[in-house]
């Protein structure tokens, strides 16, 4: 008995839309002999450790990547959910990532990136959340208003592309910013101690209080110094603790 034509090509398009499916899930971590890492779609070279993932979609899943960051740096796994109507992937680069015709490009001071992507994913979630309430009251509508689907599938790239950027390099960039702000501070300290001021009131003329003095004038310059050095970490440290403390509580439901 022989095959229908035209079951023949249903079975075949549906086949044809498994493999795609598939091939969209699928994403290729690339580990290369100095140890940096790359992502794309086709396999790897065969000097270069391979490691097939799937990436965040529908649903709650998180990427393996994903995972681990959340589990390193003690966010909280709701901001890390695969958003709705996520229809692309996101590929990083060491310069870029990407998700469909969005991307952002990794500031060469990658903390900078990192942090405005933490700052951010508060809000694209909001943002992607009431995208996505529009077109769920549509309805049977929807298919009129291809501008809502394409603003939802747009937000669920955006946040996306936040949780990639903090998950890839949060782990890297924070304990440099973190220890590079604490010897700032541990240094200022040490200058100030080396001088110590007697325990004396008011106005004194004793040997110890015009020590003191001398002593604060030899350090002037070095204390200054250290001052400078520590305010120039002090509001990206502040802001980036503030940025995780956020993300370490589970996120509001819209």
């Amino acid at each position: 008995m022989r095959a229908r034509p035209g079951l023949a090509c249903c079975w075949l398009g549906v086949l044809g839309l498994l493999m795609l499916g598939q091939a969209q899930a699928d994403l290729h971590r690339c580990t290369a002999a100095d140890g940096s890492v790359s992502y794309r779609d086709t396999p790897c070279e065969a000097s270069e450790a391979s490691q097939v993932e799937a990436m965040p979609g529908n649903g709650k899943a998180l990427s393996a990547d994903l995972r681990e960051a959340v589990n390193l740096s003690g966010f909280h796994p709701s901001w890390f959910e695969g958003p709705r109507h996520l229809v692309q992937r996101v590929q990083c680069s060491a310069s870029a990532c990407a998700c469909g015709h969005q991307r952002e490009v990794i500031q060469t001071d990658t903390v900078v990136s990192v942090l405005n992507a933490m700052m951010s994913l508060p809000s694209d979630w909001r943002a992607h959340g009431a995208a996505a309430k529009r077109w769920d009251e549509l309805g049977a509508r929807q298919s009129t208003f291809p501008a809502v689907r394409g603003e939802v599938e747009r937000m669920a790239c955006r946040v996306a592309l936040r949780q990639m950027i903090v998950a890839r390099w949060y782990p890297t960039v924070a304990p440099l910013v973190i220890e590079g702000h604490e010897q700032r501070e541990q240094r200022l300290a040490e200058i100030d101690a080396r001088c110590k001021r007697p325990e004396e009131t008011g106005w004194t003329q004793s040997e110890a209080a015009k020590e003191w003095v001398r002593c604060l004038d030899r350090n002037r310059s070095e204390h200054n110094e250290a001052v400078r050095s520590r305010r120039q970490t002090s509001g990206i440290y502040d802001s980036l603790l503030e940025a995780a403390e956020d993300l370490r509580k589970p996120r509001p439901r819209s």
